[in-house]
């Protein structure tokens, strides 16, 4: 599966609808092979989703502390080594 990152550090709240939508569209990328990671959730938005089924789906591997996060957890996939 390809990776997708959404840098959320410049989101300082999500409303229902923004993170219906964020359900709706990992469903939709996971279905086409894209794994989606979420990054730099700040606390307002990081609860948020962990109150929602899309913890659940992302689970704590994909709730990633910031781009750098990112970066290594790409480097060292199986993805990025050909």
């Amino acid at each position: 599966m390809l990776p997708v990152a959404l840098d959320m550090s410049r989101v300082p709240d999500i409303e229902y609808s923004a993170l219906q939508m964020l359900v709706d569209g990992e469903r939709r990328m996971t279905e086409d092979g894209v794994t989606v990671w979420l990054a730099g959730l700040n606390p307002n938005v990081l609860e948020c989703i962990r109150s929602s089924a899309l913890a659940d789906r992302l689970g704590r591997e994909r709730l990633l502390f910031n781009a750098r996060a990112v970066i290594r957890k790409y480097q060292e996939s199986d993805v990025s080594n050909g």
